[in-house]
């Protein structure tokens, strides 16, 4: 008896002895999570200096300042943040790709330790340093083809070189060698030209961004993805049965089958929102492989396509804008004007609503946690507190993902 409840009482010693960790263990685990998450690549990797300092800060408690320390690794640049903004110009799908400007300027800006809001509105994008020779065909991994509107080729040797970190600088321009300007329908030949700063707004125009929404269609796609891509909502969710109509374009039927009630229930509950949004982008188009901008004051011919389905439909004429979804779910700052002129100020409204910083948290959440946050307990209080964060810290992309991998709701620290 004795002998059998000694074993009994040993084996259960013996059991929580092996089941918890010794302190030291637990440090590691937390130190290289935390690491691993950020910088992608294993802190048994990273230099001696950086795994003791990785260690004693989170042996301390401090992991805010172990997460920072992982983000001044190269790595955490090009890699978990090119991977995040791929999947950002893949439709939130696959983060492979090759590099384009969409995610070299968020990768720049990052680094910058930009304010994240800028990103859709800001006249300027990231290419190769001018110091970087620009050759009409790399040899031997010398030098970078131009940055063009036309193409990716620059980007593509660039992502080559593999120093992203150091070889990525800010040009105050959209793009740096313009845009091919057209009256309409037909190219004109003469040489590139800047477009309007009024009619940039840096992801939003970028060419990787423009080919995903302006290749054919009627541009209605910049409104859908802009919506879903930043601000983390599809046009069901913002749409207003109720709203106004009249900037609903003529190639809206507003009796389909023959039912105006069908128009009202379903059609305006988009239309009426989406179609007085799109004129921002009233200038762009991807024509084959190209980025291509209005000249003049007239619009891309694709805005008022197909007019006879309607005729008493709105015309399109200019790149003015109005939102009319004010009683939904997202709240516009009254500093910003609702109504404007160009993907600049449309750029505007979207980066100062209250929408953008929860969403981009979101995203952040859902890349660096592997799944999607709940909406309501732990997740939902946590990331609440990294937004809040995020916002403190001038919106800096960086912090928030800072915050984000050291909450116990994702990586159980």
């Amino acid at each position: 008896m004795f002998y059998s409840r000694f074993s009994r009482i040993l084996l259960l010693t013996l059991a929580v002895v092996y089941a918890v960790p010794a302190r030291g263990d637990l440090v590691a685990s937390k130190a290289q999570r935390i690491f691993f998450t950020l910088a992608a690549f294993r802190l048994s990797s990273a230099s001696e200096s950086i795994r003791s300092q990785m260690l004693e800060l989170v042996a301390e408690g401090k992991l805010a300042e172990a997460a920072a320390l992982a983000t001044t690794q190269r790595t955490f640049f090009e890699k978990t943040i090119r991977h995040w903004a791929m999947k950002k110009t893949n439709g939130d799908s696959s983060p492979y790709g090759i590099l384009n400007d969409f995610a070299a300027t968020v990768i720049g800006h990052t680094r910058d330790n930009g304010d994240f809001r800028e990103l859709l509105y800001g006249n300027f994008t990231y290419y190769a340093s001018p110091s970087i020779a620009r050759v009409t065909q790399v040899q031997n991994g010398n030098g970078v083809r131009a940055h063009s509107s036309e193409n990716n080729l620059h980007y593509l040797d660039l992502d080559n070189r593999k120093n992203l970190f150091v070889e990525l600088v800010r040009a105050t321009s959209q793009y740096p060698n313009g845009v091919r300007f057209n009256t309409g329908s037909t190219e004109n030949p003469t040489p590139f030209e800047q477009a309007p700063t009024s009619e940039t707004a840096g992801l939003l125009t970028s060419r990787a961004f423009i080919n995903a929404a302006g290749l054919g269609g009627t541009n209605r796609r910049f409104i859908k993805y802009v919506f879903q891509i930043f601000l983390g909502m599809t046009l069901d969710e913002v749409g207003d049965a109720f709203a106004l109509d009249h900037r609903v374009r003529r190639d809206v039927d507003r009796f389909p089958g023959g039912d105006m009630n069908l128009y009202n229930s379903k059609c305006r509950f988009c239309h009426g929102g989406m179609d007085a949004l799109a004129g921002a982008f009233a200038k762009w188009n991807f024509d084959r492989t190209r980025v291509s901008y209005r000249t003049g004051s007239g619009v891309q011919t694709k805005y008022n396509q197909n007019n006879t389905v309607f005729p008493d439909g709105a015309r399109t004429n200019d790149s003015s804008w109005e939102n009319l979804w004010l009683n939904g779910p997202i709240g516009w700052n009254p500093a910003e004007p609702l109504s404007g002129l160009g993907a600049r100020e449309f750029g505007r409204m979207i980066a100062y609503g209250d929408r953008l910083p929860v969403a981009t948290a979101m995203s952040v959440f859902e890349y660096l946690c592997k799944r999607r946050p709940n909406s309501e307990g732990a997740d939902a209080a946590e990331l609440a507190v990294a937004t809040k964060a995020f916002e403190q810290a001038n919106y800096n992309l960086r912090v928030l993902f800072e915050n984000v991998a050291i909450l116990t709701s994702c990586t159980g620290l």
